[in-house]
């Protein structure tokens, strides 16, 4: 699988510039915030290989990191390791079905915000105050569920498969 990178860079772009200029702004309940490109990321995860995953979720995180205060680098970081360990965690995990991939979306959304807390706090970032983690957690693991299909269908947009555009090429040449 190879990534189509003048499609994936315009979406990953226009992703952190809507999020950075619009949804930052937008306050939720307990105080969380929609991560637009948290959600691509777990959609990259979830329907890339992981060399194609890991090297997507660092150009995201670096992208995240040009618009985000704090730390340059924290979230190329987060985002290359989180995007290799979905790709491995859904390949072991296939079996239990479509319906658990929101399952697996929500929790990704969990692990993925609440590392770049940890990392951010042990570079010098604040972390929200520990009584507002499971109300945000709990918001971030809520529209990590609902919106997971969506992302990974565009993350699929973004990736190509050469062998099945060559099978199906095949089959069109028939």
């Amino acid at each position: 699988m190879i990534v189509r990178w003048p499609i994936a860079l315009v979406v990953m772009v226009a992703t952190v510039l809507v999020q950075s200029t619009g949804f930052d702004q937008v306050a939720l309940p307990s105080n969380s915030r929609l991560d637009l490109p948290l959600l691509l990321l777990v959609g990259i995860g979830l329907v890339g290989s992981a060399n194609t995953a890991a090297l997507a979720g660092f150009v995201l995180g670096l992208m995240v990191d040009l618009f985000q205060f704090g730390p340059f680098g924290i979230h190329a970081l987060v985002y290359c390791l989180a995007a290799w360990t979905l790709v491995n965690a859904r390949v072991r995990i296939l079996e239990a079905g479509a319906s658990f991939r929101t399952v697996q979306g929500a929790g990704a959304v969990v692990v993925v915000t609440a590392l770049t807390w940890f990392v951010g706090g042990v570079f010098g970032q604040d972390p929200p105050p520990l009584d507002q983690w499971l109300p945000r957690l709990g918001w971030s693991a809520l529209f990590g569920a609902a919106l997971v299909h969506l992302a990974a269908r565009l993350a699929g947009r973004m990736l190509t498969d050469v062998s099945s555009a060559a099978s199906g090429e095949a089959v069109r040449a028939r």
